[in-house]
């Protein structure tokens, strides 16, 4: 399987949930309104809770600002990159959610560094899956 760098599969990500939203307007039914969708895309900077890596944890302040700022953002689409494990990203997405923030499809996507990833949170469970992955 082909390694790629985060800022390239995220890049492939982001541009994969774009496509698939705009076919949705695109062939969606006639005559209904069209409502415009924010995707937001994100470097959330070494999002870890425990350590790896001589990599910097993120604090509690830390994590409430990055919170506050996909807040601020209000998007339909996320996109995240340097996310640590599974369990950060639960924490993450809870606390999002506790909020007012529920995208609750999400997928956390391994990359080829074991400390950091990047994942994706819908509201609705389209995949984006591809072979080239």
């Amino acid at each position: 399987m082909p390694t790629f760098s985060s800022s390239k599969l995220n890049n492939r990500i982001v541009k994969k949930l774009i496509i698939l939203f705009l076919l949705g307007v695109v062939l969606g039914p006639l005559g209904q309104a069209q409502t415009p969708i924010r995707v937001t895309s994100y470097n959330i900077e070494n999002f870890i809770l425990s350590p790896i890596q001589n990599r910097p944890l993120k604090t509690n302040l830390a994590q409430a600002k990055v919170v506050e700022s996909i807040l601020a953002a209000k998007p339909d689409v996320l996109a995240l990159q340097e996310v640590g494990t599974t369990k950060a990203l639960a924490k993450l997405q809870k606390d999002l959610k506790a909020k007012g923030l529920n995208l609750p499809y999400v997928e956390h996507l391994k990359s080829f560094d074991p400390a950091i990833h990047v994942s994706d949170h819908r509201p609705v469970g389209i995949s984006v899956h591809a072979k080239d992955r």
